[in-house]
């Protein structure tokens, strides 16, 4: 079910879905190791139930003034395994984002300008089992199967140069701007490692 609005510059979406699934397909930690050339690895096998995923979607945008708009995201999950009444695993955090586009001035050759500042937070959330997959993260001295909430922030710069008879599309963006560490719940290299850190991307092309 999908409700949308549209009205006084603002824009935005809602929506509710319910599945009822037989035979979901998951993977499953075994609690079992095996040794392979050597090395000793947790098992892992595919695993089947029946299951039940409902959650709510939306998404916005706000035409505040001309020059500057606002807009919206947040996603609700949930899931439950009907077989064994427990809590689906490996399902995405709650999380929402919100974001501010800044149009600027022409100046030099740079025509088409905007500043982006976009935030998006995931909730924390643990792991429904012993026996989800990178469980076993969360009794090793490193690493972890949970996840704490964070909150995470992008700078971008959008422009348009000027260039004999083209437009050449400029793009600047700093993610992760303050540099936090962090770990998102579905990254499969949660256990050994953190999130990438600030980065920094420059990109100019040429339309066709």
């Amino acid at each position: 079910m999908s409700l949308r609005y549209l009205k006084d510059g603002i824009k935005s979406n809602i929506t509710a879905y319910y599945n009822d699934i037989k035979d979901y397909i998951y993977i499953e930690n075994t609690g079992n190791t095996v040794v392979i050339n050597g090395q000793t690895l947790t098992e892992m096998k595919h695993a089947q139930t029946d299951a039940r995923i409902f959650g709510i979607e939306l998404d916005g945008e706000y035409q505040v003034l001309p020059s500057t708009s606002i807009r919206w995201t947040g996603e609700m999950l949930w899931g439950k395994d009907t077989t064994n009444d427990t809590r689906l695993p490996y399902l995405p955090p709650k999380n929402f984002s919100l974001g501010v586009t800044q149009n600027i001035s022409n100046f030099w050759k740079l025509n088409s300008n905007n500043v982006n500042l976009d935030m998006k937070y995931y909730h924390k959330q643990k792991v429904a089992s012993q026996f989800e997959q990178f469980a076993q993260y969360n009794t090793t001295p490193f690493g972890s199967a949970d996840t704490d909430s964070y909150a995470l922030f992008d700078l971008g710069f959008n422009s348009k140069v000027k260039f004999e008879s083209k437009n050449l599309d400029l793009k600047l963006k700093v993610s992760n701007l303050f540099d936090r560490a962090a770990r998102n719940y579905l990254d499969t290299y949660k256990g050994y490692a953190m999130n990438m850190g600030r980065d920094i991307s420059l990109s100019l092309s040429v339309p066709f």
